[in-house]
């Protein structure tokens, strides 16, 4: 079946957020592939994305293209996941973590609490918009904490250094992005 993999990503999706704890020990025993993860699991978070992208676009529109905005908001985001897990796996190589390759998949998965925070982008109100971000990126900070013990086997001792290093870049990168969409779509 074609579509499998999206229902698959998206019990995923729902297992994170409802018990990430029994999740991550699936993902462990799955051990999926970076290339099995990023697909389904992707499409689904970009659709959320796209979908609430274009509500608010529809609603402050104004003077700007909604195809514009849209577009700025699926590559921001996209941009924003993919350093993310270019940031982890780089982190679980460095730190010695038991299961490096899964550095990646476990930003990826991870990034579940920043697209499910995105119900709250179409909203019209800035401050609103920055807490959907602070919301996304504090649960996805709580899953790939989490991750980093179960799914990455990262040692106790260097936890929290690769777990800054990797949010650091997922902050900074999303927050450098969001404020050039910001400044050129409005």
């Amino acid at each position: 079946m074609v579509l499998q993999p999206l229902v698959d990503a998206l019990r995923r999706y729902l297992h994170l957020v409802i018990g990430p704890e029994d999740e991550w020990n699936l993902i462990v025993a799955e051990r999926p592939s970076l290339g099995e993860a990023v697909l389904p699991f992707t499409v689904i978070g970009l659709a959320v994305s796209l979908v609430f992208s274009l509500a608010g676009a529809l609603l402050v529109a104004g003077e700007n293209s909604v195809a514009l905005a849209v577009a700025s908001r699926l590559v921001v985001d996209g941009a924003t996941v993919a350093s993310f897990a270019a940031a982890s796996g780089f982190m679980a190589r460095r730190v010695g973590a038991v299961r490096p390759a899964m550095g990646e998949v476990a930003a990826l998965y991870s990034s579940a609490g920043l697209w499910m925070s995105s119900v709250l982008a179409f909203v019209p109100v800035p401050v609103l918009g920055f807490l959907w971000f602070l919301m996304g990126a504090v649960y996805t900070g709580y899953l790939y904490y989490h991750a980093l013990d179960a799914a990455v086997g990262v040692p106790a001792h260097v936890r929290i250094k690769a777990f800054a290093a990797s949010m650091a870049v997922l902050v900074l990168v999303s927050s450098v992005l969001r404020a050039v969409e910001f400044v050129l779509v409005g």
